[in-house]
């Protein structure tokens, strides 16, 4: 008995082992990529002027730096205490803390370098369709933060959008909203849905939508997992697409239920997003369920300008920056 629990002890010792230099390995990976990325921007001022990341807002390595620098805080924010998951930082660390993943060192290389290797009028792709920051507004204060972005892979269209809001009672944290939601888009039709909510701030609940075309219909589960079959033509009630508001059936982002709720056009109306001039925009508004929404759209370009939810007797705001 005596000789199976030290066996037992000895297996957890190496596993745990084996698990904190893999974290610190990724660590390490990390802070490569940060010094990558200071390299990056010398070499750019080098040989085309002046550095802006916000000229590159567009570029291939977008997402990359954008978790890569999320990431790094995390690290910056474990680095500051005494132990690193179980290691002290005065030992000497395992000589497999010093082996840089594959995986992280070609995400920094790619993430910072590329840029530089763009000509300085190539940052937006060709298959890039739209790129938009929303700021998420409770009243007069900014909750959270929004981004959508829409691009073209050969005959299908893909929108992305992340976004998080903390509501707070003055310091106090109450409750976090995230979400975030891939669509895929045929000859203007749905191919596929997937979304993920996260509510809550101390004990988050997360749940999943999913949607799927199948011959003449579309396959959809809730975040329930209930299963329902419903029309080719219905859309997601993401709101970002003008064309959705005529669709036979749409998708709750919320719960991923069909609805079909009242649609009415308000006319035009000119709105001040945070960023430029004025816009002159057309007032849209749904009724019904839990799709209770007011969208204005750029007349323009049909782009999403702003948009207010009604969200558990709340009006939740989304303004384009």
């Amino acid at each position: 008995m005596a000789e199976r629990a030290r066996a037992c002890a000895l297996r957890l010792r190496k596993f745990s082992r084996r698990a904190a230099a893999k974290r610190c390995s990724r660590s390490l990976s990390l802070s490569l990529a940060t010094s990558l990325r200071a390299l990056a921007e010398a070499s750019f001022e080098t040989f085309n002027g002046p550095f802006s990341w916000a000229a590159l807002r567009l570029s291939a390595s977008f997402d990359m730096r954008r978790n890569l620098i999320r990431e790094w805080g995390e690290v910056k924010a474990q680095l500051g205490q005494k132990k690193i998951h179980g290691l002290d930082r005065k030992r000497r660390l395992p000589i497999s803390c010093l082996m840089i993943t594959r995986r992280h060192f070609m995400a920094g290389v790619a993430g910072v370098i590329l840029p530089t290797l763009l000509p300085r009028d190539a940052a937006a792709l060709p298959n890039v369709l739209d790129e938009t920051y929303f700021a998420i507004r409770l009243g007069d204060s900014q909750i959270g933060e929004h981004f959508l972005r829409v691009r073209r892979e050969a005959e299908r269209v893909v929108a992305e959008q992340e976004g998080e809001a903390t509501v707070r009672l003055g310091p106090i944290p109450v409750t976090r909203i995230r979400q975030s939601s891939i669509e895929v888009y045929r000859q203007g039709l749905l191919e596929s849905l997937r979304i993920s909510n996260e509510s809550g701030y101390y004990e988050p609940r997360r749940r999943s939508i999913t949607a799927e075309a199948s011959g003449g219909t579309i396959l959809l589960v809730d975040n329930q997992g209930r299963d329902y079959v419903i029309d080719r033509e219905a859309m997601p009630g993401t709101g970002w697409r003008k064309a959705s508001l005529q669709a036979p059936v749409l998708i709750s982002p919320r719960n991923g239920k069909p609805r079909e709720p009242r649609v009415i056009f308000h006319g035009t109306m000119q709105i001040q997003d945070l960023a430029g001039p004025p816009v002159m925009t057309e007032h849209w508004e749904m009724r019904g369920d839990d799709m209770d929404s007011q969208l204005w759209y750029e007349v323009e370009t049909d782009r999403l300008v702003r948009m207010i939810l009604r969200y558990e007797g709340r009006d939740i705001e989304y303004l384009r920056t």
